[in-house]
């Protein structure tokens, strides 16, 4: 599960120490979300002339429009953002942040994430099978996922996830 980084230190916090669900309620709650978007995503499963390149100037544009293949759209924002908040959590988890740069840092990748849904959701039906369509648009759920374990344990549990001895600065942040 190397593509999933980004729940390395997140969901044993939420499973072990907060205890709302178990990981078999957790797994039935993942399949029926599949489940769920593979009846509402439509396919046309028509072959299109799109653009595969990565690095043309129309880049985001094209993605914004729907005109690019999915595996263009899903996989560089993906891959950016689960090692983004693997080395972001590891560096936390250290002391070497602040959880008010931790804040800063998860409140700037929102506005990127915001637009990578919505493009992902456009170019999901520019891919040969349908279950590429519904396996990105769950790992775009995935990501928002993660945005709320991040949440709850920010304004709820900071004390389980943040270095609260080592910070000076901010110890106020972690109650």
């Amino acid at each position: 599960m190397l593509l999933m980084r980004m729940f390395y230190y997140s969901l044993p916090v939420f499973l072990d120490e907060i205890k709302w669900t178990t990981p078999y309620e957790l797994l039935f709650a993942i399949l029926f979300v599949i489940v769920l978007l593979w009846l509402t995503t439509p396919f046309s499963g028509a072959v299109r002339k799109l653009d595969h390149s990565l690095m043309d100037e129309r880049y985001i544009y094209n993605a914004w429009l729907g005109l690019k293949p999915l595996w263009t759209v899903f996989w560089p924002y993906f891959l950016f953002f689960n090692f983004s908040v693997y080395a972001l959590d590891t560096a936390t988890i250290a002391g070497q942040l602040s959880v008010s740069t931790w804040d800063d840092i998860y409140f700037a990748l929102i506005m990127p994430t915001i637009i990578w849904t919505i493009a992902v959701w456009r170019n999901s039906d520019n891919t040969q099978f349908q279950v590429w369509a519904v396996l990105a648009r769950f790992g775009v759920v995935a990501v928002y996922f993660e945005y709320a374990l991040k949440l709850l344990i920010r304004i709820d549990y900071p004390r389980l996830f943040f270095n609260c001895n080592e910070v000076v600065l901010d110890y106020a942040a972690c109650f």
